[in-house]
Protein backbone atom coordinates (compact mmCIF):
# COMPACT_ATOMS: atom_id res chain seq x y z
CA UNK A 1 0.00 0.00 0.00
CA UNK A 2 1.26 3.29 -0.84
CA UNK A 3 0.31 6.62 0.62
CA UNK A 4 1.10 10.09 -0.86
CA UNK A 5 1.40 12.93 0.94
CA UNK A 6 1.99 16.59 -0.54
CA UNK A 7 4.03 19.32 1.84
CA UNK A 8 2.38 22.40 0.88
CA UNK A 9 5.49 25.21 -0.71
CA UNK A 10 4.86 27.33 2.61
CA UNK A 11 4.95 24.50 5.01
CA UNK A 12 8.60 22.98 6.66
CA UNK A 13 9.10 19.63 6.76
CA UNK A 14 9.44 20.82 10.83
CA UNK A 15 5.84 22.13 10.85
CA UNK A 16 4.39 19.15 8.90
CA UNK A 17 6.40 16.37 11.11
CA UNK A 18 4.63 18.49 14.22
CA UNK A 19 1.02 18.27 12.34
CA UNK A 20 1.56 14.56 11.95
CA UNK A 21 2.47 13.65 15.30
CA UNK A 22 -0.11 15.57 16.81
CA UNK A 23 -3.61 16.91 15.56
CA UNK A 24 -2.90 17.21 12.24
CA UNK A 25 -4.76 16.30 9.14
CA UNK A 26 -3.02 12.93 8.90
CA UNK A 27 -4.38 11.42 12.02
CA UNK A 28 -1.72 11.64 14.40
CA UNK A 29 1.22 9.33 12.43
CA UNK A 30 2.63 7.69 9.44
CA UNK A 31 0.72 4.38 8.45
CA UNK A 32 2.45 1.83 9.67
CA UNK A 33 3.45 -1.33 7.10
CA UNK A 34 2.90 0.88 4.39
CA UNK A 35 5.49 2.92 2.08
CA UNK A 36 4.55 6.76 1.86
CA UNK A 37 5.42 8.85 -0.86
CA UNK A 38 6.60 12.03 0.33
CA UNK A 39 6.53 14.62 -2.20
CA UNK A 40 6.34 18.82 -2.92
CA UNK A 41 8.32 21.33 -4.48
CA UNK A 42 11.70 21.89 -4.70
CA UNK A 43 13.18 23.41 -0.97
CA UNK A 44 9.36 22.41 0.40
CA UNK A 45 11.22 20.26 3.29
CA UNK A 46 11.07 17.39 1.84
CA UNK A 47 14.74 15.72 3.10
CA UNK A 48 14.69 17.70 6.89
CA UNK A 49 10.92 16.00 7.22
CA UNK A 50 12.36 12.39 6.70
CA UNK A 51 15.14 13.61 8.81
CA UNK A 52 13.67 14.45 11.15
CA UNK A 53 10.98 11.94 11.02
CA UNK A 54 14.05 9.15 11.71
CA UNK A 55 15.48 10.89 14.42
CA UNK A 56 12.18 11.42 16.26
CA UNK A 57 11.51 7.45 15.74
CA UNK A 58 15.13 6.64 17.08
CA UNK A 59 14.51 8.97 19.84
CA UNK A 60 11.59 7.36 21.07
CA UNK A 61 12.68 3.80 20.65
CA UNK A 62 16.01 5.04 22.78
CA UNK A 63 13.52 6.39 25.62
CA UNK A 64 11.26 2.81 25.63
CA UNK A 65 14.91 0.90 25.67
CA UNK A 66 15.39 3.28 28.63
CA UNK A 67 12.16 2.78 30.67
CA UNK A 68 12.64 -1.29 29.92
CA UNK A 69 16.27 -1.09 31.55
CA UNK A 70 15.00 0.83 34.39
CA UNK A 71 11.89 -1.05 34.55
CA UNK A 72 14.39 -4.43 34.81
CA UNK A 73 16.65 -2.58 37.21
CA UNK A 74 13.66 -2.11 39.28
CA UNK A 75 12.41 -5.61 39.21
CA UNK A 76 15.89 -7.01 40.21
CA UNK A 77 16.17 -4.64 42.88
CA UNK A 78 12.77 -5.75 44.03
CA UNK A 79 14.17 -9.51 43.78
CA UNK A 80 17.16 -8.37 45.82
CA UNK A 81 14.61 -6.86 48.71
CA UNK A 82 13.57 -10.11 48.44
CA UNK A 83 15.98 -12.30 48.66
CA UNK A 84 17.05 -10.22 51.74
CA UNK A 85 13.86 -10.27 53.85
CA UNK A 86 13.78 -14.11 53.32
CA UNK A 87 17.38 -14.89 54.47
CA UNK A 88 16.39 -12.30 57.63
CA UNK A 89 14.00 -14.21 58.20
CA UNK A 90 15.88 -17.50 57.44
CA UNK A 91 18.88 -16.08 60.31
CA UNK A 92 15.98 -15.14 62.82
CA UNK A 93 14.05 -18.47 62.64
CA UNK A 94 18.05 -20.18 63.38
CA UNK A 95 18.71 -17.96 65.90
CA UNK A 96 15.31 -19.21 67.33
CA UNK A 97 15.90 -22.21 67.17
CA UNK A 98 19.25 -22.02 69.05
CA UNK A 99 21.03 -24.62 66.37
CA UNK A 100 24.71 -23.97 67.57
CA UNK A 101 26.53 -26.94 67.47
CA UNK A 102 28.99 -27.52 70.29
CA UNK A 103 31.88 -29.00 69.78
CA UNK A 104 30.87 -33.00 71.70
CA UNK A 105 27.37 -32.57 69.10
CA UNK A 106 29.83 -31.69 65.81
CA UNK A 107 31.93 -35.13 66.83
CA UNK A 108 28.51 -37.12 67.43
CA UNK A 109 27.26 -35.55 63.74
CA UNK A 110 30.61 -36.63 62.28
CA UNK A 111 31.11 -40.06 64.27
CA UNK A 112 27.12 -40.91 62.24
CA UNK A 113 28.31 -39.45 59.05
CA UNK A 114 31.21 -42.19 58.88
CA UNK A 115 29.02 -44.66 60.28
CA UNK A 116 26.48 -44.27 57.54
CA UNK A 117 29.56 -44.00 54.56
CA UNK A 118 30.68 -47.13 56.02
CA UNK A 119 27.48 -49.07 55.66
CA UNK A 120 26.70 -47.93 52.83
CA UNK A 121 29.87 -48.51 50.86
CA UNK A 122 31.44 -51.59 52.85
CA UNK A 123 29.39 -54.11 51.35
CA UNK A 124 30.04 -53.04 48.01
CA UNK A 125 33.90 -52.87 48.87
CA UNK A 126 33.66 -56.52 49.30
CA UNK A 127 31.75 -57.53 45.86
CA UNK A 128 34.65 -55.14 44.02
CA UNK A 129 36.80 -57.15 45.66
CA UNK A 130 36.06 -60.19 45.19
CA UNK A 131 35.22 -60.28 41.60
CA UNK A 132 38.77 -58.88 41.23
CA UNK A 133 40.76 -61.96 42.86
CA UNK A 134 38.22 -64.18 40.42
Amino acid sequence: MVHAMCMPAHASGDQLLRDIYREGPYGGGLPLAAVTEVTGAAGAGKTQFCLQAAARETRERERERERERERERERERERERERERERGESERERESLNLELTPVLRLGAGATAGIIAMSATYPMDMVRGRLTVQ
